[in-house]
């Protein structure tokens, strides 16, 4: 029996090409989004999911409080550690790792350098108790316990010393360098970890060595927190959670100045959230996976409301097949399943051809996608995933259309006589419905891509204050003497394309913020203000193109300040010159202010300028940029101080980064939503359109002689056309109401992210709802014109 129902359903398939090409086209879109976005899932959800008693480990993370602000970090104070597990019972197991950045190694006498980058790590024992690994060499009770040891991962391991056999490498010497440095012996080997994750850590020096330069560490501050010094501690019980958290809550209190209005508070991470809450090297957000996959379902229920509408409206069509098949003797549930096997035909070939526009969009989302994620068609979770995305897809898109085509009673059916039956009927209602729901999500992806787009574009349009363009910055690396860093900066000043070159600690816009508080003295009292702080030299405002609202430039000798004019406005000054000559204290020094700035967006657009303290403090000046004159050649200006750079850093892979390339990367986010928008809005709306042109095409030929007998009477071709097009007017006015109202909502919390940004465009709405009414007005209209150009002699002569 099965054999005949899929040769009736291949036969029906062939005879109806362009129906089924029709559910083809729509459905594999709704496959290939589905199945992109199941791998993106599956694979951010995969990370850390294999050690043992994962749901009992957690991250220590730090709330700190300032007047009117909080910061959450992953990050603790370095003496957390030592009391933590005496206050929290709850905890069975705790350790900790400080990330060291900007680390080269060297193996014993070579010359050679390695950079591991942040995956070298100052850590306790402790963390291969939190977090197992198999020891391939050297004693695991033993093993970090002293200073200057470290204890390497596999492929560590391997990159320093080849292929060395792990027995052989214990002993041998590594000299690491970064603040400090450090000559460690190996004293051990682990395995690497075979699964995802965000514990990237490969070299493990001991923890020990930090005692050596604890003012560096800040190793018995209670108010440093830094997100490279980070704690993991393991409860004895998962149901234990609430009462660790409660006892860490406050823990730093007794430790902290009472004399200070901050506060701060600590709380437990599960490690499952750490992917999706690590603030130093943050992953995809649960929301916007959510997002995804809602976006994906929707594609592919508007995809499931096309084969419904088509398949209900061509039941007129089939009914003779089944009166006469209910006449030989066919029973309600053997044609529910034949129209069910027909559709799960058209569903096994859409996810074939889903497959095929899978591997397109990953292509064409690669800069997006995450670099490790690779996408396994035949992969045992790929495989069950389209299996019941497949059964899903036959029971929900063929399971309305089977039960309409199956009630049909044989003696109406085989008289196409219709006109005594019920006078409600559910087929023409649904239709409308869906097709309206069709349209408002479709009209709702248009209205978020052009107010997306737009925002995006006052972005990186808006003036930001200074000047951006043929700006180029370098970060070189740390340590170094302050003649190198002077001798650097003349080379590069030298070169005829260069206008001017500045040294500092940061560009002038950075993802990065420094802040700490700056003292004055008002009235007989001291007021502390919060600041973002920079450190520059005379030429820093001239590299930027930013004029002095009044006073002077500073110098390059300490005791002077410049401040922005939001620091005016809270130092309590109505007037800039009021602030001049007024004595801040920053960091325990004593500066003089002797220019006030114009506010500037040192920092993304989401957030407000800050009140701004600069001032030249040369040792912590790592950073400089350079701006190029107008007639210099960009690309041959970028590699010629590239190569500056490489012959005053040879062991360092340093490269110039163009300002505003680093102010666009801000928004990456937007950019990435406006991309997936726009290809969610032309999915939306090619599966609609293709559904109406389909769904139109049908329902205009079935009232063929109505419209001959119309015109017969009179009626001319616009007449006739009005007529059929009114109907479909009223549902896209209708599915733009539905449309627009939730794009309002959720675009005006979207936008309530930045602190600049564009009033909502409510121009934008009525051009997404015209262009759909347009764009169904054409459809209908050439499917009318062409039915009401047929001759009513031969079209009645039937009759």
């Amino acid at each position: 029996m099965l054999k005949n129902y899929l040769l009736i359903a291949y036969r029906n398939i062939k005879r109806n090409k362009f129906r089924t090409m029709v559910h083809v086209l729509g459905l594999s879109l709704g496959v290939a989004v589905c199945l992109m976005v199941f791998h993106l899932v599956f694979f951010e959800f995969s990370f850390d999911r294999f050690h043992p008693d994962r749901e009992r480990i957690y991250q220590v993370n730090t709330l700190s409080k300032f007047q009117d602000g909080e910061w959450l970090n992953n990050g603790v104070p370095v003496p957390l550690a030592e009391v933590i597990q005496e206050n929290v019972p709850e905890i069975e197991t705790m350790c900790q790792a400080y990330t060291l950045w900007e680390v080269k190694v060297r193996e014993g006498g070579a010359s050679r350098l390695y950079h591991p980058g942040e995956k070298v790590a100052l850590a306790d024992n402790s963390f291969f108790k939190v977090f197992p690994r198999a020891w391939l060499a050297g004693d695991p009770s033993r093993a970090l316990s002293e200073v200057n040891q470290v204890v390497l991962t596999a492929s560590s391991a391997k990159s320093y010393f080849s292929t060395m056999p792990y027995n052989e490498i214990l002993g041998k010497e590594l000299t690491y360098f970064f603040y400090d440095t450090i000559q460690a012996q190996v004293v051990g080997v682990v395995a690497d970890f075979e699964g995802q994750t965000d514990l990237k850590i490969t070299d493990f020096l001991s923890i020990g060595n930090m005692a050596d330069q604890k003012e560096f560490y800040q190793v018995e501050n209670w108010n440093s927190v830094n997100s490279s010094f980070q704690v993991f501690v393991k409860l004895y019980d998962k149901s234990q959670e609430d009462q660790a958290s409660a006892k860490l809550l406050n823990l730093a209190s007794p430790y902290l100045n009472e004399e200070e209005d901050g506060s701060m508070e600590f709380s437990l991470l599960p490690l499952s959230e750490l992917h999706f809450q690590s603030l130093d090297n943050p992953g995809t957000s649960k929301m916007v996976l959510n997002g995804l996959m809602i976006i994906a379902a929707f594609i592919l229920f508007l995809a499931g409301v096309n084969f419904i509408n088509l398949e209900t409206a061509r039941s007129v069509i089939r009914a003779k097949e089944v009166g006469i098949r209910k006449t030989l003797g066919s029973n309600r549930p053997q044609l529910v399943l034949q129209f069910l096997t027909e559709t799960g035909l058209i569903v096994l070939v859409s996810l074939l051809v889903g497959l095929v526009l899978t591997e397109m969009l990953s292509r064409y989302f690669a800069d997006f996608l995450p670099k490790d994620l690779s996408i396994h068609y035949t992969a045992f979770h790929t495989l069950i995933f389209l299996l019941a995305l497949g059964i899903i897809l036959t029971s929900v898109s063929g399971i309305f259309p089977a039960l309409v085509l199956s009630s049909y009673q044989p003696q109406k059916a085989i008289k196409n006589d219709f006109k005594n039956g019920p006078r409600f009927s559910i087929g023409p209602i649904l239709r409308k419905n869906l097709t309206v729901f069709q349209f408002a999500l479709s009209i709702a992806f248009v209205i978020a891509v052009l107010v997306v787009s737009n925002q995006i574009d006052f972005l990186m349009k808006k003036d930001l204050g200074f000047d951006k363009e043929q700006v180029l910055h370098l970060r070189i690396p740390q340590n170094q003497a302050q003649i190198k860093k002077e001798s650097f900066k003349t080379t590069l000043d030298q070169q005829g394309f260069v206008q001017q070159v500045s040294m500092g600690n940061d560009a002038l816009a950075s993802s990065g913020l420094m802040t700490t508080y700056a003292e004055m003295q008002k009235d007989s009292s001291k007021v502390e203000i919060p600041v973002q702080m920079k450190h520059i030299d005379s030429d820093f405002l001239g590299v930027y193109n930013v004029n002095l609202l009044v006073g002077r430039n500073l110098r390059n000798v300490p005791g002077e300040i410049l401040i922005n004019q939001e620091m005016v406005k809270e130092m309590g000054f109505e007037n800039p010159s009021d602030a001049l000559g007024v004595a801040l204290k920053v960091n325990d020094d004593e500066h003089l202010i002797v220019g006030v700035l114009p506010d500037f967006h040192s920092r993304t657009l989401r957030e407000g300028i800050l009140p701004l303290v600069m001032y030249h403090r040369p040792v912590n000046s790592n950073v400089v940029s350079v701006k190029l004159n107008g007639k210099a050649d960009l690309p041959q200006a970028k590699s010629t101080l590239d190569g500056i750079s490489k012959s005053f850093f040879p062991n360092d892979e340093l490269e110039f980064r163009f300002l505003d390339e680093s102010v666009n990367a801000f928004y990456q986010s937007e950019i990435k939503l406006q991309k997936i928008l726009s290809m969610a809005t032309i999915m939306a709306i090619l599966i609609s359109f293709l559904g109406l042109f389909a769904l139109t095409s049908f329902t205009i030929a079935q009232k063929t002689k109505e419209l001959s007998i119309r015109k017969v009477l009179g009626a001319s071709i616009e007449e006739l056309i009005m007529k059929l097009s009114k109907e479909y007017v009223i549902l896209i006015l209708l599915a733009f109401i539905l449309g627009a109202a939730p794009a309002w909502y959720f675009l005006g919390h979207w936008l309530g992210d930045f602190q600049y940004r564009i009033d909502m465009p409510y121009g934008l709405y009525f051009l997404s709802g015209f262009f759909a009414l347009l764009a169904t007005l054409v459809i209908v209209g050439l499917h009318a014109y062409q039915v009401a150009q047929k001759n009513p002699a031969e079209v009645l002569s039937s009759e």
